[in-house]
């Protein structure tokens, strides 16, 4: 019977590839150091600029983990750290990893340790980091050390310190921020916030948003999306967003949007882009157009067909203080549509609760 060692390079690089993690480390651990069959497995890791290290991944097993982290060291680009306990994270210390410009990091919450000497842990090992999404205990502290940092995700950190959040603002140009904050801390986000000139996308989990402090965060000058979670009253957002930035926003996606109301609007040409969103949302039921002009009406009826052919409920389309009532005979005829010239019963839905994204031009072409 032939033995995997006497296969050629390129038969075990796929073979070793086609392992998971696990598996390659069992192999490693079963095989000679100095052989073949070893330098093959690391040079996959090598070559892999993606990897993803678990808890039990290397759990009893301190010896093999620096094996590994010897080979990737210098290669890996983007890493995953799911739930380390802090004597797993010490063994990093003795690697730097310069070429990590992306970190997902999920912190031990069951962990006793200083909840943020796992975070100086990472600062050390990934000093070009630009990337990084963070969970756990961490206050963030040490955080703003990551000086090429740009996009940083700290939604699932509960217990910021707001001195570090300001910190964090006053020393990084970060251009993505996702981060999440109680009623009573709104004021003070909101003002480290505002320092960040180069921010182009913001993310927020938040219950409420006060009138001036949406001025706030709307008035940077290179912010282009701007999305909110979970907001308790999203009618007074949109009204603030309507007022201070209308005029440059470009697009809103809801997630779950089953109702589109389009008053006076100069988003498309003529109905084309309006299909193109029945397309992309199945889920919506009803669409009220508010006057109109007949260059409306010059769209694809092929564009029209294909949306409403995958659909499996009828769509409904209320046309309210349109006129052109022989046109919209003529074009908006399919199976799946419902044409309405009333008002009826006809009330603007609530917006979605869930999640709204909100694309702007950027204030500031600079």
């Amino acid at each position: 019977m032939t033995s995997i060692s006497s296969l050629n390079e390129d038969c075990l690089l796929q073979i070793v590839e086609y392992l998971s993690l696990e598996e390659q480390l069992e192999l490693w651990q079963a095989t000679e150091s100095t052989s073949r069959l070893c330098s093959v497995i690391s040079y996959a890791w090598q070559r892999q600029s993606k990897h993803c290290v678990r808890r039990e991944t290397f759990s009893g097993r301190p010896v093999l983990l620096q094996d590994f982290l010897k080979c990737i060291s210098s290669t890996v680009a983007e890493l995953t750290l799911c739930h380390l306990p802090m004597e797993q994270l010490e063994q990093w210390k003795d690697h730097t990893f310069p070429n990590v410009r992306e970190l997902y990091y999920l912190g031990d919450e069951y962990d006793e340790a200083d909840g943020d000497a796992d975070i100086a842990i990472m600062v050390s090992c990934f000093p070009q980091l630009e990337s990084v999404a963070i969970s756990g205990d961490t206050s963030g502290q040490h955080i703003s050390q990551w000086r090429h940092l740009r996009r940083l995700d700290l939604k699932l950190c509960w217990y910021l310190d707001l001195q570090c959040f300001e910190d964090i603002c006053q020393k990084l140009y970060l251009q993505t921020l996702t981060v999440q904050w109680r009623r009573e801390e709104e004021d003070v986000y909101v003002q480290a916030i505002s320092a960040l000139e180069d921010l182009v996308e913001l993310d927020l989990t938040i219950f409420h948003l006060s009138p001036e402090n949406a001025r706030k965060l709307l008035s940077l000058p290179k912010l282009a999306k701007f999305r909110l979670h979970h907001m308790d009253l999203f009618n007074s957002v949109l009204e603030d967003i309507a007022r201070l930035r209308g005029p440059d926003l470009v697009g809103i996606t809801c997630r779950d949007n089953s109702q589109l109301n389009l008053e006076n609007w100069r988003i498309w040409p003529n109905a084309d882009g309006i299909w193109d969103v029945v397309s992309a949302c199945p889920q919506l039921e009803v669409i009220t157009v508010f006057n109109l002009s007949e260059d409306f009406f010059a769209f694809s009826a092929s564009t029209m067909q294909r949306a409403l052919d995958r659909r499996i409920e009828p769509l409904a389309i209320r046309f309210l203080g349109t006129g052109n009532e022989e046109l919209v005979a003529k074009h908006f005829v399919h199976r799946n549509l419902k044409v309405f010239h009333k008002a009826t019963n006809y009330t603007i839905s609530q917006v979605p609760e869930n999640c709204m994204e909100f694309e702007f031009l950027i204030l500031d072409k600079s």
